[in-house]
């Protein structure tokens, strides 16, 4: 049994972060299309298991990609798998930052609606640089910092989610 094809080579893309996410939607729908579990309805049970499989293995592939977090990481494994996961010491500075963005998020319940959107904004901000940041590093082959920005992103990620979820409360 041969392993299954990486993420890029499965949607016949190059493996890149700048991604054309609407190419790859619909190298998506052209795969799962001729994969699809319901071409199988007449076949076997194993062909219609490993149709389950194929079309589970795409979705999981679409997923991936089309996520920018998701695809910096996935691309820095393939690349350098043994950085994926590797705990990556923060620095000082960055960790401060974050403490100090928790308290103005925890502040925000009681902010006006303006103040909200002011904090949002900032965050989408440095979550964007921090993502410049990857791909500015990746592309000069320099993936330990590749990964560090990938750890950090993954901090801004969450506290946009955080950040996002609050404002959606007052909606």
């Amino acid at each position: 049994m041969t392993a299954p094809p990486d993420y890029f080579t499965l949607f016949h893309l190059e493996p890149r972060f700048d991604l054309d996410v609407t190419e790859l939607t619909r190298r998506y729908r052209d795969v799962q299309s001729e994969i699809h579990p319901d071409r199988y309805a007449g076949k076997s049970a194993q062909e219609q298991r490993l149709a389950v499989q194929q079309a589970a293995f795409v979705n999981e592939a679409y997923q991936c990609l089309k996520q920018p977090l998701m695809r910096a990481r996935y691309l820095l494994g393939l690349l350098q798998p043994q950085l994926v996961g590797a705990q990556v010491a923060l620095d000082a500075t960055f960790l401060m930052e974050q403490m100090e963005l928790r308290e103005q998020l925890d502040a925000l319940t009681k902010a006006p609606v303006s103040k909200q959107n002011e904090f949002c904004d900032v965050v989408t901000h440095r979550r964007e640089q921090i993502q410049q940041d990857f791909l500015r590093e990746f592309n000069a082959k320099q993936y330990k910092h590749a990964s560090m920005a990938i750890s950090q992103w993954q901090f801004f990620d969450k506290l946009q989610q955080e950040a996002d979820n609050l404002l959606n409360q007052y909606d």
